[in-house]
């Protein structure tokens, strides 16, 4: 009952939110943020029974991580807030690869498949840079080692996927393309905001896709594990 309570609330935390970003009312899109992620986290906590120790430690570093990082995304065109957030979702998306790697096995992949997968995360890393104008700064490099981390976690979710497609496997892999879709919307608005001009109400689209794919990947934990 209590586990209910927790998702009506966070439900309505993500209403208001994504409506405050939609009509930007910045005021309370600042409040209702950095709120997202641990309410998020109380009703997940509260609905799973996560008896592995260590993996309920890994949801809480990367869900408080998560909230961590949208404090600091909050100015993200303040540099410095900017790389700070960056570096508390690398500590997230870290805890997801350790929560999820243990369902993964690379021997699924044939080599051409394998050669394939791997040119399109390259090229995905290659497109990041040029986003960036070939920065070499150490904003560049932090994004690039940022990407890679980000890709490597989606590489993960594509292997359990197609080693057996499963509500598990789906919510897995839907929860790390989300996560890639919200972060090319972000960089694209922070550093070629021309290109998006087709795409209004940035904010509103990038923290869709973001809680949806914190969604997904803590219901997979929720349900599964």
């Amino acid at each position: 009952m209590f586990a209910d309570v927790l998702w009506w609330i966070f439900g309505c935390f993500v209403i208001v939110h994504l409506g405050c970003c939609l009509y930007s009312a910045n005021f309370f899109r600042c409040i209702t943020k950095p709120l997202l992620m641990p309410l998020l986290l109380a009703a997940v906590l509260c609905s799973g029974d996560i008896s592995i120790g260590a993996v309920r430690f890994a949801v809480i570093a990367a869900l408080i991580a998560g909230a961590a990082g949208d404090y600091f995304l909050l100015r993200p065109r303040d540099m410095s807030h900017f790389i700070m957030g960056l570096l508390c979702f690398l500590i997230g998306h870290f805890s997801w690869i350790y929560i999820y790697v243990r369902f993964f096995t690379c021997s699924i992949f044939s080599a051409a498949g394998l050669c394939v997968v791997l040119a399109l995360y390259a090229g995905y890393l290659l497109f990041s840079w040029f986003i960036l104008d070939k920065r070499k700064d150490y904003v560049g490099v932090a994004i690039i080692c940022y990407t890679a981390v980000l890709e490597f976690l989606h590489f993960i979710s594509l292997g359990i996927l197609i080693n057996s497609i499963s509500l598990f496997s789906v919510l897995f892999f839907t929860g790390t393309s989300l996560f890639l879709l919200s972060d090319s919307i972000l960089a694209l608005s922070l550093f070629r905001k021309k290109l998006l001009d087709w795409l209004p109400v940035h904010d509103f689209w990038i923290m869709l896709t973001y809680i949806g794919a914190q969604l997904c990947l803590s219901l997979g934990v929720c349900l599964y594990l």
